[in-house]
């Protein structure tokens, strides 16, 4: 200080005064208080069979004896600002979840706002209490504060263990409490915070002695539990991603009790080239060590895990390994020694229903999704994710570039009256605990091939510091951040919407560093245009090798009125707009158009399917002859059951074929799939013959149909006029909504030369041949016979799939004995043949 001016050394006192004055809240070297240290997830449980089923993902964690849910109904009061009294008290509020979306449509509750970079808060870091501009929303809704109480009682069983108070997820700061005690104070809304809060417990004697003095009804009350929730902190200024700003307890909350012996965390290491799997405590001593025999590589076509358990601290537990490698070599990231190929999408945790709230179903319908439609990889934009997530993508093989909770987006460009935070000396500290807090809670997750120092703060001294401090803490892995090219804390080049022209004339002048975009093809709205040209470097060039796409899904909320909402709906200022919704899918995960460009443009990439134990499609289809119809009203108006029993009852298998009659049915594999060739010979003298044709069953998943015949309605050989040749498509639902109000023959289309049947990833069989007939039921023809009304129709757990060589005409002269004319019924005394092909696609 010898050098500074008198004028500027007061200055910095009186900051550094007021930063000592403030509440922890608004003071960047406060983040946690009495917080366990971070640590990988273990579950502590009696058995070892628990403990395996729990890593395995086929038991929930609560299912551990040492586990216990905290979820469910709390009391909430709620204030607009910490310094004054609560306005509103003793309402009920689910945990996990968000108050803005819980409350949506309450005129006191503080609305949801979307905001691309601006700080929907005064930007003068690290305060949150200053005036912002008048018509933003945090004017009147400065900071605010919900408190959140409940109760519970600790089992028996376990008196002498370490209890831990777990929150998997709360934004943006919470203050903690039990039985009236202050336990600790946590920031960093996507972290994990683990509290101590084994002394603040009453069980055992102390239990016993206040159930003696209140009676055994305070049982259920024994211990209290008060969480106190800002929105706004500090940290909000290291958090200021593209998404909803929304708060509260929105993740799981559980109590574990652990053995007082065991080890403070467990780290995995995972030896791809001897098998051999060692488990570690904090302190690096051996606390397992087991060698795989035969062992298989883990990539995201073939996720193999293998489940090691083991006893410490007397608790068992369980871990799921993978072993793969990941270089830097020949200017390109290689996995397993080959090279790589992201076929990537940024995935914000969002759904329109529970804002940052995801349940687990939720979690693995998007990891389905993903693979289906022909992704390998996710960033996790733009901070960590549930920890179930990592569980699913090791199961599932998804790639994951793993991002931490670090964004200070409004400080940059000049925005900030402060400076750039990336620079800024007094948050160091939090771009560094926040970057190693990952790394420690997920290091042991093979999926996770790059670690992410976050996104969007610029360029500065303070990401060098995180990234110093995660390598030493993992060393395994690149670490990457979206700067110029060559930077030292980014292992290599990781760009953001270059266009295919830049990327191929910067991958070719570096050879030697590799190429991935963190995000591009920006899919908002009706775009994914000239996607086809990216991926022509892809494929041409070595060091080229694909990126995360921007984004995943439509990012909007559902209103009280069951319409979607995005920035600006809720009254929310300041706002972006629609900026919020640029997914390849909607909301709710349907495909805007692009998607299908995108899957179609990766295809010939590798392959991206889910592993599900699922068999080729092929080798399961029985192609069974069909000679009926589940009658319509004008059939049923006539004598048709009866003067077709025969054809019923030869396609149910009651009887066999009449006299006379011949079948030859051949089926002979081909590439890709297997040749039909039927030839039927119907006897002279037999009734009329309804349909001739085979039907066969195919998954229920293939809810896409396409066709090339006459369309797009419902047709028959005598109802075909109004139906054009053309090339239609449909879902199931679709094919067969004709709205008839009793059910029967339904959904047909003639003169039908090929036929599509696809699932929400394009895989599926495609049918070609010449002229026939044919329906998709999400029911089997004797289901639509016997229901008396449409909502008696229950579906299949398949589809049923009719081909035929000619149906009946459909009739209508009249609905009580007129049959179809003569020329549209099939005769006896005939020979029919049919051929097609079927190929999976």
């Amino acid at each position: 200080m010898c050098g500074m001016k008198i004028e500027t050394m007061l200055c910095v006192l009186s900051m550094a005064a007021a930063l000592n004055a403030a509440p922890r809240w608004e003071d960047p070297a406060v983040n946690r208080v009495n917080a366990l240290p971070t640590r990988a997830l273990s579950i502590p449980c009696a058995t070892r069979e628990e403990a395996v089923r729990i890593a395995r993902l086929e038991a929930e964690r609560t299912e551990s004896p040492y586990v216990m849910s905290l979820n469910g109904a709390w009391r909430f009061d709620w204030k607009h600002r910490p310094d004054v009294d609560w306005e509103k008290t003793g309402l009920d509020i689910a945990v996990p979840s968000c108050w803005q979306v819980y409350f949506m449509g309450e005129e006191w509750v503080d609305p949801p706002i979307y905001t691309n970079h601006t700080y929907p808060h005064v930007n003068n870091a690290p305060h949150i209490m200053e005036d912002p501009p008048e018509d933003y929303t945090s004017f009147y809704f400065r900071n605010p504060v919900g408190r959140y109480t409940r109760t519970f009682a600790v089992p028996e069983a376990w008196k002498g263990r370490r209890v831990v108070l777990r929150f998997n997820g709360v934004a943006s700061a919470m203050e903690v409490r039990v039985n009236g005690r202050e336990v600790g104070y946590a920031e960093d809304a996507r972290l994990p915070a683990e509290f101590d809060v084994t002394d603040c417990l009453m069980q055992g004697e102390a239990a016993s002695r206040r159930l003696e003095e209140q009676g055994e009804a305070a049982s259920r009350r024994l211990n209290e539990l008060e969480v106190t929730v800002y929105r706004w902190c500090d940290g909000s200024y290291v958090e200021d991603q593209d998404f909803w700003r929304l708060s509260g307890i929105y993740r799981d909350v559980w109590l574990m009790a652990e053995s007082k012996t065991a080890p403070q965390d467990i780290v995995v290491e995972a030896d791809a080239a001897t098998g051999v799997v060692r488990c570690r405590d904090e302190k690096g001593a051996l606390l397992h060590e087991e060698a795989i025999s035969g062992f298989e590589l883990w990539t995201p076509d073939a996720p193999n895990l293998y489940t090691v358990a083991f006893k410490a601290g007397g608790d068992w537990y369980a871990k799921n390994v993978g072993f793969r490698t990941i270089k830097i070599e020949d200017g390109m990231v290689k996995v397993n020694g080959e090279r790589l190929v992201v076929k990537g999408v940024n995935r914000h945790e969002m759904t329109p229903t529970g804002g940052y709230s995801i349940t687990h179903e939720e979690m693995e319908r998007d990891i389905r999704l993903i693979k289906e439609w022909g992704f390998n990889a996710v960033r996790t934009c733009h901070y960590e994710d549930d920890s179930h997530w990592y569980d699913l993508c090791d199961k599932y093989g998804i790639l994951l570039m793993a991002e931490a909770n670090v964004e200070s987006h409004g400080s940059i460009y000049g925005r900030s009256p402060v400076g750039e935070l990336v620079n800024h000396l007094d948050w160091r500290q939090t771009f560094v605990e926040r970057g190693t807090g990952m790394v420690k809670c997920y290091r042991n997750h093979v999926s996770i091939h790059f670690w992410s120092l976050g996104n969007e703060c610029g360029d500065g001294w303070n990401l060098q510091h995180e990234y110093d401090r995660m390598k030493e803490i993992d060393s395994s892995r690149p670490i990457v951040y979206c700067t110029g090219p060559g930077s030292r804390h980014s292992d290599f080049y990781t760009p953001m919407y270059q266009t295919a022209e830049y990327g191929a004339k910067h991958a070719k002048g570096r050879p030697n560093e590799p190429y991935i975009q963190c995000e591009y093809s920006h899919a908002m709205g009706n775009a994914s245009g000239n996607f086809a040209d990216y991926w022509q470097n892809v494929r041409e060039i070595p060091n080229y090798q694909g990126g995360f796409i921007w984004d995943f899904c439509d990012q909007a909320l559902l209103g009280r009125d069951g319409f979607l909402k995005y920035g600006g709906d809720f009254g929310d200022k300041p706002n972006d707009s629609n900026f919020c919704c640029n997914g390849l899918f909607d909301a709710f995960r349907n495909p805007h158009p692009g998607a299908f460009e995108v899957r179609k443009v990766m295809a010939d990439a590798t392959s991206a399917r889910l592993p599900s134990g699922e068999t080729p499609l092929l080798p399961a289809i029985e192609f069974k002859p069909n000679f009926y119809r589940a009658p319509v009203d004008s059939d049923r108006g006539g004598k048709f059951v009866r003067d077709y029993r025969i054809w019923r009852e030869a396609t149910s298998g009651e009887t066999p074929l009449p006299p006379g009659c011949e079948s030859d049915l051949k089926t002979t594999p081909i590439e890709g799939g297997v040749k039909v060739e039927w030839t039927f010979k119907a006897a002279q003298g037999l009734p009329d013959i309804p349909r001739v044709g085979l039907s066969f069953r195919l998954p229920k998943t293939l809810t896409n149909i396409a066709w090339y015949g006459r369309g797009p309605h419902e047709n028959y050989a005598d109802r075909n006029v109004s139906a054009a040749m053309g090339i239609y498509s449909a879902t199931v639902a679709e094919l067969n909504d004709s709205h008839y109000i009793r059910p029967g023959e339904c959904g047909y289309r003639t003169d039908v030369k090929a036929l599509r049947l696809t699932d929400a990833s394009g895989r599926g069989v495609i049918i070609e041949g010449e002229n026939f007939g044919f329906n998709v039921w999400p029911w089997t023809q004797e289901e639509l016979e016997r229901a008396l009304h449409v909502e008696e129709l229950r579906e299949s757990p398949f589809l049923t799939v009719n081909i035929d060589a000619v149906q009946m005409g459909i009739g209508g002269d009249d609905a009580w004995g007129a049959k179809p004319l003569e020329r549209y019924r099939p005769k006896s005394g005939k020979t029919y043949t049919l051929a097609f092909t079927v190929r999976e696609i």
